[in-house]
């Protein structure tokens, strides 16, 4: 039972780090939303001429608007889903489960 207790523990940074990554999910949300609030942060571009004027302007919303937070969202779901998978290993033995 202690081989076992010793195993799981070495998961803990991977468990923590999912909660983390989880909590960040959250946040990157809430401050998407802000930004959006902010002036010109739903304004939609539609040619090449007002999305090069727009990064002139605002170089940070014109990333924003190309979705710059959302490769945030991807990094932190792929932590979360390593996390997840750290907590049901145990359930199904399966060489694909990570799939």
């Amino acid at each position: 039972m202690s081989q076992l207790t010793n195993y799981d523990s070495r998961w803990n940074a991977v468990y923590k780090i999912g909660g983390v990554a989880a909590w960040g999910t959250v946040l990157t949300g809430i401050v998407e939303i802000m930004i959006t609030f902010l002036p010109g942060g739903d304004a939609p571009h539609g040619t090449i001429i007002d999305w090069f004027t727009l990064f002139q302007e605002d170089p940070f919303m014109g990333l924003r608007n190309l979705g710059l937070l959302n490769l945030f969202f991807n990094a932190f779901a792929i932590l979360i889903y390593m996390a997840l998978y750290a907590v049901h290993r145990h359930h199904r033995e399966q060489p694909f489960a990570m799939l």
